[in-house]
């Protein structure tokens, strides 16, 4: 596809923190917690990408300590999500991500409501810079309908620094995704499948961080592969 490379820093899966309690199994691209690594740094805005496999009935509680936008992506399974302790649960559902801006100093529950399995959800934390009040959204999307193209929803109207994509494809399917903020980095994370970003092979949940680009080209390398895209504007 590609003769050369754009600027840009891989982030294998292989090589995330694991933090593991007997009730979540935890794989932190960034620093987060008890994991600490010199090359573990955020990316730009991209504090936080955490890949979480919660157990059965279980509950995480989440504090914030910065000012975030915070995303919330099921992939396998429900989550509940509540603002605190003893607040209405909300059911998030795959095909569906919640963005939320939540200042330093507020915390919020995830939980799984299954009895007897596990749930899969990615979270991820982007600084958010300015003064904000509590807002938060969810959003539908349909992976089957948008086979071999993007969803691309309007959280700029919220006020978010960033913009969101994702993409399902079959092998061999290409896109071409347009960067729309002068000077925007631009981290791609493979939530399914193999692809070819931008002159690099990705696997499950590897991820790419790009810098200096006015756009992206990708290629599924498998059948069903769904990349995310999330431009730091």
């Amino acid at each position: 596809m590609f003769d050369m490379e754009s600027p840009g820093q891989i982030f294998l899966s292989e090589q995330r923190g694991v933090i593991s309690t007997k009730e979540y199994c935890r794989s932190c691209t960034f620093n987060f917690d008890s994991f600490l690594e010199a090359d573990g740094q955020a990316f730009g805005l991209l504090y936080v990408l955490n890949d979480e496999i919660l157990g059965s009935g279980a509950t995480l509680k989440m504090a914030v300590y910065d000012d975030f936008w915070v995303v919330l992506i099921p992939v396998t399974g429900e989550l509940n999500y509540a603002e605190s302790e003893g607040s209405t649960n909300n059911g998030i559902q795959p095909e569906q991500l919640r963005i939320g801006y939540m200042p330093a100093g507020s915390s919020f529950n995830v939980t799984n409501p299954y009895e007897s399995d596990e749930i899969n959800f990615l979270q991820l934390w982007i600084k958010a810079e300015g003064v904000r009040k509590p807002v938060g959204i969810v959003l539908d999307f349909d992976l089957v309908e948008t086979s071999g193209h993007l969803f691309n929803p309007d959280v700029e109207a919220l006020g978010c620094p960033f913009k969101i994509t994702l993409a399902k494809m079959d092998g061999r399917q290409e896109i071409v995704y347009d960067v729309s903020g002068k000077g925007a980095s631009v981290f791609a994370f493979v939530l399914g499948g193999a692809f070819e970003v931008e002159g690099r092979l990705l696997h499950p949940r590897d991820g790419l961080g790009l810098w200096n680009i006015t756009e992206i080209e990708a290629e599924a390398l498998s059948e069903g592969a769904v990349l995310l895209i999330l431009e730091l504007l």
